[in-house]
């Protein structure tokens, strides 16, 4: 009987510091988790704001586009312009007489 007595009571003993124990890492655990937590927080905080700058780079660079494309068509419509007043000239000149006179 006091063998059986003396199992149990180690018994006992044995699973309250395995309780202990697993009460010292639940806490550990759940510090962890806190702190993961906040690192994914912090983490979906940068994402967002590099989305937000990458959202204002792309406008800028399709603004600076629109504006380079802009320029180009002015300087083509000046060409344009430019050649089409010199045939015009030309066919007038052609059309006095190739002097300019009439």
């Amino acid at each position: 009987m006091w063998k059986e007595f003396t199992a149990f009571l180690q018994t006992v003993f044995t699973l309250a510091r395995d309780q202990q124990q697993a009460r010292e890492e639940i806490k550990e655990l759940r510090q962890d988790l806190t702190k993961l937590t906040l690192a994914v927080a912090h983490l979906v905080s940068k994402i967002e704001l590099i989305h937000q700058e990458d959202g204002s780079e792309r406008e800028k660079l399709a603004m600076r586009l629109q504006m380079e494309l802009m320029k180009f068509e002015k300087q083509l419509s000046e060409t344009t312009a430019t050649k089409t007043r010199a045939k015009l000239k030309s066919r007038a000149i052609a059309d006095k007489g190739g002097d300019g006179r009439k």
